[in-house]
Parts: structure tokens; sequence; C-alpha cells
């Protein structure tokens, strides 16, 4: 189900099948026929628009230009794992708690190895080869580490010191609340909000008040690399506009919308796919709904 919800759990699921299949042997083929049927059932919703639309998001990934992975080396997404998991003031700090951990969860094993805690020396071993598991398969894959790729390592390591003898357990923590729960990490999830929906809605209302014609939608976002603008053409089409997909009718339309939220938009130096799919055009208005948030119309 999490893989379902979010692609970047798929390292994890690979490692609890596989552990699955080891664990089960004979009656591994009912664990994986389980698992189809539970992907089929939560990913029903996304089966069926598919087939219903031609199948636009397989289309997509399989034909449209993809984001350059530039960061898939070892160290770095070492890096990156711990850096987005402890969020640390500096790489040095981050580098010694990392440290510090590996050797408390290293510690507490042997201490439960001879102590001969047998249930939970066996949870505490599976759930740390499940860990390394899901590192060496993420390691293996092509793709950069981003910072919600974390979910499925973060759930390993808090289960590993669920494990963990009580005291050891308490203060370890303890010790992450501090880290997670700190001031100036606190004041980034207080932030407020870019803007309301309420207020993208009216900004959409009057562009599509005064455009009546059908128009492309794409975005320029200063706060993610992406730039189909899913979120903007479905708030488009509620409010009026006529939003053909670009890629699947690159010919239904001689206008676009280029929505730039919270960033800039340079007619003829901002560059991207679906500008290239566009092609060549001028910019005949701007609409000035916030102070960072514009819409800008192309034409043909």
């Amino acid at each position: 189900m999490a893989a379902s919800f979010n692609y970047s759990a798929i390292p994890t699921l690979m490692a609890v099948a596989v552990g699955g299949v080891w664990y089960f042997r004979k009656k591994a083929v009912w664990l994986v026929l389980t698992m189809v049927v539970a992907l089929a059932l939560v990913n029903a919703p996304t089966i069926f628009f598919e087939v219903r639309h031609q199948f636009p998001l397989t289309k997509m990934v399989l034909y449209q230009p993809k984001l350059a992975q530039t960061e898939t080396s070892i160290p770095l997404k070492i890096r990156d794992i711990t850096q987005f998991g402890l969020e640390m003031p500096s790489s040095a700090t981050r580098e010694l708690a990392t440290v510090a951990l590996v050797l408390v969860l290293t510690a507490s094993y042997y201490w439960l190895y001879t102590k001969k805690s047998t249930q939970q020396l066996r949870d505490f071993e599976t759930v740390a080869v499940l860990l390394l598991v899901t590192l060496g398969i993420t390691f293996l894959m092509p793709v950069s580490v981003l910072s919600h790729y974390i979910f499925g390592y973060l759930i390993l390591v808090l289960l590993l010191i669920a494990f963990l003898p009580k005291r050891v357990a308490v203060t370890v923590i303890l010790i992450m609340a501090t880290v997670w729960l700190r001031p100036s990490q606190l004041a980034r999830y207080l932030q407020p909000a870019r803007r309301t929906v309420a207020d993208m809605e009216r900004c959409f209302q009057t562009v599509c008040q005064e455009i009546t014609e059908p128009l492309y939608v794409s975005v320029q976002a200063g706060f993610h690399p992406f730039h189909a603008a899913q979120e903007h053409r479905f708030l488009l089409r509620k409010n009026g506009c006529q939003v053909p997909p670009i890629d699947e009718q690159p010919t239904a339309a001689r206008l676009m919308a280029v929505v730039a939220d919270d960033s800039t938009y340079d007619h003829g130096q901002t560059a991207y796919n679906e500008l290239t799919q566009f092609g060549p055009s001028q910019q005949t208005k701007v609409f000035n709904c916030q102070e960072n948030f514009q819409v800008y119309i192309l034409e043909r």
C-alpha cells in the first residue's frame, strides 16, 4: 500500500518481499500472489483511469523526457539519506550523529546476543537485515535520493530502536526527539502556506473568464523541478477553462498558460520540455494574481 501511494517505498517493499520469500519458502507463492492482488486493489482507481483515458500516465513514464539523475553514487546517497533523516545543522555534526547511532545499534545487538534474549534478538536481526537489504537496493537503483524517499529507512530504524534495551531506547528516543523538534526545525514546518487554494481559484477564475479558447498549461515553480502542472490544470478546468493535454493533443490549442509559482518566468530565456513541445511563441498577457503567483499567456 505504501508503494502504491509513493513509489519511493519500492526498495523497502522489495526487501520485505525478498525476506518473505526466504522466510516462508514453500508458502512464498501465496505471499507473492497476495501482494499482487493487494497492489491491484489499492491501484484499481489508477488502473481504471489509465484504461479509460488511453494510458496517459504510462505514456508519460515511457516516452516523456526524464529528469537527469546526477547524484547516484553510493557516497552521495549515504549523505542524502543521513541529511534528510537527521536534519543536523552541519555535515560534521550529521556524520558524528550517524556514526554514534550505528555504534549504539551495534553495541545493543552485541548486548542482546550475550544476554541470549532470543525473541528480542530475532526481531532485531530481522529488522536489521531488512534495513540492510533496503539500503543495498537503494544503492543499486540508478536514481538519486530525494527528501521524501527516507520514510522506508526511517520506519526500519525506528523499529530497530524499539527492540533496543529499554533504557537505551528511551535515551536514543529523547536525543532524536531533541534533534527533530528543535525550534529552528519546527519553524520550517510551521511556516504559513505560500497561498491558499482559494487564492489560486480566484486567480484562475479571472483567467478563465478572459481566456475562452483552449490553452495548454505548464508551471515554473520555485520549490520543485516539475513542469506538468497537474494541480493547476485541475483548478483551471474546474473554473471553466479548456485544458487539453499537450502530450496527447499537440495541435489542440494555440495558447499556453505558464504559471509562475513562487518563481519567475522570462520569455525566451526560461526553457523546459513543455515549452519546447509548444514551440516558438510570443507573450501576449500577464495575470499578476499575487506577488509570487503570476500566469503568463503565450501564443503560437
